[in-house]
């Protein structure tokens, strides 16, 4: 079980070390639980204290994330991907998440959401993970 704590645009999240296991700084984790939406967040420190009690400090993505694909314009490999919306009080821009070494500068993808399917033209990364890579990206006129 573990205790999120909201701060913000960061969460600290508190469990019994047994519950864990292979924390990293740099990994991208979520949580469901039946009531509440998806959260996701990145681990930016984590401390283990005395009595086996961790704290994780999370930097949010905010935003309800939905699941999508996306396909490589020269193959039809496919990636799972999550999209997250704007949000306006932040101004955060839309944001896809894609596993680790997934993003590169102006690679372009097929995107196939529920509705629709799309091109779009990666842009900036938002930072370096171990386990995946959160970017802005700019839809393409096909």
């Amino acid at each position: 079980m573990v205790d999120w704590q909201s701060r913000h645009a960061g969460l600290m999240a508190k469990c019994n070390r047994a519950d864990v296991s292979n924390l990293n700084i740099g990994v991208c984790m979520g949580d469901s639980e039946t009531d509440l939406p998806l959260r996701l967040g990145t681990t930016r420190w984590l401390r283990i204290g005395n009595n086996d009690t961790v704290e994780i400090s999370l930097q949010r993505h905010l935003g309800s994330p939905c699941a999508i694909f996306l396909f490589l314009n020269v193959k039809l490999t496919e990636q799972k991907c999550l999209y997250l919306p704007p949000v306006e009080e932040t101004q955060q821009q839309e944001t896809m998440i894609i596993g680790k070494s997934g993003y590169s500068n102006n690679r372009i993808f097929r995107v196939k959401d529920t509705e629709k399917t799309y091109t779009i033209g990666l842009q900036k990364l938002h930072y370096y993970s171990l386990t995946c890579e959160p970017f802005n990206y700019k839809a393409i006129e096909s």
